[in-house]
């Protein structure tokens, strides 16, 4: 059974699929690592009747062939890539993914490099204008800096927002 649902945050149609899994293959993908932390994301792939479907996962999902599930996610190039499952027999629910913290991190970087980045652009771009009495490229690195790094602060604060809209909005469909 398939329902369609216009998600307001997404370019993308959210669509739920519900059915009995068949043809359940479980892998997972580690990424970062040395340096930076590695995570570790879990990868169901399996049949809902005739769909292909992908469901990747911070934590192993508690699905098995045979089991009635219900998935939210967006149909592409012959594949349903789930965001949010549910399990109806065992009623185990994908967990949903608190970016609460990565949110507080960028604003306080979007505040901080505000009144850093002006403070750069005028002391470093102007002020050096001013003394040499010319505008140097110099003068423009310091300026493109102070304003290049708060924005695309921001671009990525809304391209989250709107990414844990999506994924907030996949999971209420499954309930």
């Amino acid at each position: 059974m398939i329902r369609q649902g216009e998600n307001p945050f997404s370019n993308y149609p959210l669509t739920t699929l519900e059915g009995v899994v068949s043809l359940l293959q479980r892998t997972t993908q580690i990424s970062g690592g040395g340096e930076t932390a590695a995570q570790t994301t879990h990868i169901a792939l399996l049949s809902i009747g005739e769909k292909r479907v992908e469901l990747r996962l911070s934590t192993p999902p508690i699905i098995q062939d045979g089991d009635r599930v219900r998935l939210a996610g967006t149909e592409g190039n012959g594949v349903f890539t789930a965001i949010a499952c549910r399990n109806l027999q065992t009623g185990w629910v994908s967990p949903l993914q608190n970016s609460g913290w990565i949110i507080g991190i960028l604003v306080l970087f979007i505040a901080t490099g505000l009144v850093f980045g002006v403070s750069f652009a005028l002391i470093g771009g102007l002020v050096v204008s001013f003394i040499t009495g010319k505008f140097s490229i110099f003068s423009l690195f310091f300026i493109l800096v102070g304003f290049i790094v708060p924005t695309l602060a921001i671009w990525m604060l809304v391209k989250l927002k709107r990414n844990s809209a999506t994924a907030k909005r996949a999971w209420y469909m499954v309930q």
